[in-house]
């Protein structure tokens, strides 16, 4: 499960929780594409994943595709552990953690 909560003025966050996979990637997948539809920077925190598979990948990074197509982006916080792991070996981890020009101040 996951939770949405506004950061003004410039994006959205998404809470996701639990295990990202191919059980639950199309419902990930919608709430992302929501939220990219009401912001230009979805910030997606995943402190609270304890599993991310290849599906869940493909959600984040099909995610951020489409916001550098729309000069937006998608930013992953907080990922720990096993999660943090697999996007490092990916070699996506640098790609998902950059913040857009003009968010740092």
């Amino acid at each position: 499960m996951s939770s949405t909560s506004p950061l003004p003025p410039r994006g959205l966050t998404l809470t996701w929780r639990g295990e990202i996979d191919l059980e639950n990637a199309v419902e990930h997948r919608r709430e992302l594409a929501r939220a990219m539809d009401r912001s230009d920077v979805v910030f997606v925190d995943l402190a609270d994943v304890t599993l991310m598979d290849s599906t869940g990948l493909g959600v984040l990074l099909s995610g951020w595709r489409r916001a550098r197509t729309h000069h937006g982006a998608v930013v992953v916080t907080n990922a720990r552990g096993q999660v943090r792991r697999s996007l490092e070996v990916m070699g996506v981890l640098h790609l998902l953690t950059a913040l857009p020009g003009g968010l740092n101040g």
